[in-house]
C-alpha cells in the first residue's frame, strides 16, 4: 500500500513538472486487490502527499468515495470489467485542452506514440 502511494506522488509530480498537468486537474489512481488508491477531488498533482489519497472499494460504493476524484466512476468501471492493476492516469494537458477548441474533426497524432492502439 505505500508503495503505491509513493508512485502515484511521483507520477503527479512527473505530470506537472512536465507541464501535462496544471493546478488542479487531472487525477491518478492504482489498484490493489479489491481497493482502488485514487487521488481526492480538487488535489494538486504536483503535490500531492499522503493525505491527498484515499483508498476505496473496486466492488462497490463506500463513504470515502465522496471525498475522491470526481472521475472515481469512470476508474471503478475500467478496474470492474479488467484485470488491470496499472496506474490510470487522467490528465488535461493545457496544450490540448487549448487545441480541442479549435479542432473541429478527428485529430490525428502523426508520431506512433500519439496514436491510439486501437482503431
Amino acid at each position: 500500500m505505500e508503495r503505491i502511494i509513493k508512485e502515484i506522488i511521483f507520477t503527479g509530480k512527473v505530470l506537472y513538472n512536465e507541464g501535462l498537468v496544471s493546478s488542479h486537474a487531472g487525477n491518478i489512481s492504482a489498484r490493489q486487490g479489491n481497493s482502488i488508491f485514487i487521488t481526492k477531488t480538487g488535489a494538486m498533482l504536483g503535490y500531492l502527499t499522503e493525505k491527498d489519497i484515499v483508498e476505496v472499494p473496486v466492488y462497490e460504493t463506500s463513504q470515502i468515495d465522496r471525498v475522491a476524484s470526481s472521475e472515481l466512476i469512470v476508474h471503478r468501471a475500467i478496474y470492474q470489467t479488467t484485470d488491470y492493476k496499472a496506474v490510470i492516469i487522467h490528465a488535461h494537458p493545457v496544450n490540448a485542452v487549448a487545441l480541442s477548441f479549435f479542432v473541429d474533426k478527428e485529430f490525428v497524432p502523426i508520431d506512433n506514440e500519439g496514436r491510439p492502439a486501437f482503431r
